[in-house]
C-alpha cells in the first residue's frame, strides 16, 4: 500500500514531467475567404484544397472556407491577411490595385481576347515580375492565380447589340479606375459598387446592370434581376489568392510543401471546370430566364476602338511591364 508521503512524490514527479516534456505540435487552422457561393469554379478548387490538407495532415491543419463574403468585404479581406486576422484570401487584381495601383493593368480592356493569349501571360516572365514587385510592395505573398474567363455586359433594360446600345446604361464596376475609365469611354454610365451590394442594387434599380464572367452569373443567379447577356468578352476575369507570409513561413518545411501542392491542386481544378463551364453556362443562363446575345466581330472593333483612349491614359504609366505582358500573350 502507498503511503501518503510516497504518493506525493510520484504526483511531484509526474508534475514535473509534465511541465519539461515538450508539447504536442499545435493544430493549425487555415482560413479561406472569397466573394462568391461555393459553386464556384475556385470554390471548387478551394474544396480540393481543404480535403488534400486535412486528409493528408492526418486532421493537423484545418482548412476553413468562407464563401460570400462571410470575412468581410474584398478589400477588408485582403486587410485581414495583411493584419494577420486570416490567412488566406482571393480577390481580383482590380480590388488589390487599392494596395498596388501598378497592378491594375491586368484589368485593361481586351489585353487578351482568347485563352491561348491568358495562358501566355499569365506564365511568363512579365507577370512574374509584376506579382514580385507587388509582393515586395505590400508585403502580401500572392500565392495562387484562378482565371475564370471572359466578363461580359448584364442588364435589365435592353440587348447590347452595338456600341451604341451601351450609352446610357448603369453598370456596376469594381472600385478601380481602369474599370470606371473603361466604361465611360463606352458610353456607359459606371457606377462602383461592393460586390456584396451588387445583386440589390440591380433588384432595385440603382444601377441597370453590371459585367461579368457567365460562370459568376450562373452562381449568383443575376438573370432573376438583368434578363439581357450580351457577350462582349472585354475583360478576362481572373482571381489572385493573397496569403500572410508571417503565417507562410511559420508553417515549416512539410506544412509549406503539402499547402503548395494543394493549392496547386486548387488551381487546377478551378481551371478545369472554368473551361467546362465557361460554354455550359450559356445555357444554364437562358435556362434561368436570360436572353443572350453574342455581339458581331464588327461592333468589338468599334468597342476596342472607344477603349483606345484607357490605354493612351494608363498605357503610359503601366510601362514597361504592360508591354511585356503584351508581348508575352502575342507570343512575342
Amino acid at each position: 500500500m502507498l503511503t501518503p508521503w510516497f504518493k506525493t512524490l510520484v504526483l511531484g514527479l509526474f508534475m514535473v514531467a509534465a511541465l519539461v516534456s515538450p508539447a504536442p505540435a499545435q493544430d493549425l487552422t487555415v482560413r479561406v475567404g472569397f466573394s462568391d457561393p461555393i459553386s464556384t469554379p475556385w470554390g471548387q478548387g478551394l474544396l480540393e484544397f481543404k480535403r488534400i490538407v486535412e486528409a493528408e495532415s492526418k486532421g493537423r491543419i484545418a482548412v476553413r472556407l468562407f464563401p460570400s463574403e462571410q470575412l468581410g468585404s474584398l478589400v477588408e479581406m485582403v486587410e485581414n491577411v495583411r493584419q494577420g486576422a486570416q490567412e488566406i484570401a482571393l480577390a481580383s487584381p482590380g480590388w488589390f490595385s487599392q494596395f498596388y495601383p501598378r497592378i491594375d493593368m491586368l484589368e485593361l480592356p481586351f489585353l487578351v481576347t482568347d485563352w491561348n493569349q491568358a495562358r501566355r501571360m499569365l506564365n511568363s516572365k512579365a507577370f512574374d515580375d509584376l506579382v514580385k514587385a507587388a509582393q515586395a510592395k505590400t508585403g502580401l505573398l500572392i500565392y495562387a492565380k484562378f482565371p475564370y474567363g471572359f466578363r461580359n455586359v448584364v442588364n435589365s433594360k435592353r440587348p447590347v447589340k452595338t456600341l451604341d446600345d451601351l450609352k446610357g446604361l448603369k453598370l456596376r464596376v469594381q472600385n478601380t479606375p481602369a474599370h470606371l475609365a473603361i466604361f465611360r469611354s463606352l458610353g456607359a454610365n459606371p457606377v462602383a459598387i461592393a460586390w456584396s451590394e451588387t445583386y440589390q442594387a440591380v433588384q432595385t434599380g440603382v444601377v441597370d446592370g453590371l459585367e461579368n464572367a457567365n460562370t459568376v452569373l450562373v452562381a449568383n443567379k443575376f438573370p432573376e434581376v438583368a434578363k439581357y447577356i450580351s457577350v462582349t468578352h472585354h475583360l478576362f476575369g481572373m482571381l489572385l489568392a493573397y496569403i500572410n507570409p508571417q503565417f507562410y513561413n511559420r508553417l515549416g518545411d512539410d506544412n509549406r510543401r503539402l499547402l503548395d501542392r494543394a493549392m496547386k491542386e486548387a488551381e487546377a481544378v478551378s481551371l478545369r471546370i472554368s473551361l467546362e463551364q465557361e460554354q455550359k453556362a450559356i445555357q444554364q443562363l437562358r435556362d434561368m430566364g436570360a436572353q443572350i446575345n453574342v455581339v458581331s466581330p464588327e461592333e468589338i472593333q468599334r468597342m476596342r476602338k472607344a477603349v483606345r483612349v484607357v490605354y493612351d491614359e494608363f498605357g503610359p504609366r503601366f510601362q514597361p511591364e504592360l508591354k511585356g505582358l503584351q508581348e508575352a500573350a502575342q507570343g512575342k
